[in-house]
């Protein structure tokens, strides 16, 4: 089956698009009058969606590995003062016993959420 051509836009239509109308409607009305078939043209809009997905998908992917790498910074800086306050001597502690206790909580909480990751880096692949 032989598609259609798309006839174009007459001189008026072009006036009127160079008016200020947004890009999209710019870009849209350059298609049609560029004698593309309606095939051509879904198949170009097709094109046009999977590059807008990968492109999420690339900024989806960089956001989680700077927060994985945030994280990854944070927890390390956490287990230097911890380890820091159990070797030095007495008079070179700055944390409290219940600050001490936060910080093991939270250093042995970041090793269960490091054993479960593989699983979620499989599971977002």
């Amino acid at each position: 089956m032989k598609s259609a051509r798309v006839r174009g836009l007459s001189r008026q239509d072009e006036a009127d698009l160079e008016t200020g109308l947004d890009d999209s409607a710019v870009h849209e009305a350059a298609e049609l009058s560029s004698g593309m078939s309606a095939a051509e043209i879904r198949r170009l809009a097709r094109h046009s969606q999977h590059e807008r997905n990968e492109r999420l998908r690339r900024t989806f992917d960089n956001l989680l590995i700077a927060g994985i790498i945030f994280a990854s910074s944070v927890f390390a800086v956490t287990c230097m003062v911890w380890v820091a306050n159990l070797v030095f001597p007495d008079n070179w502690r700055w944390l409290t016993n219940e600050e001490m206790s936060k910080l093991q909580w939270f250093v042995t909480a970041g090793i269960v959420a490091s054993t479960a990751l593989p699983r979620l880096k499989k599971a977002l692949e």
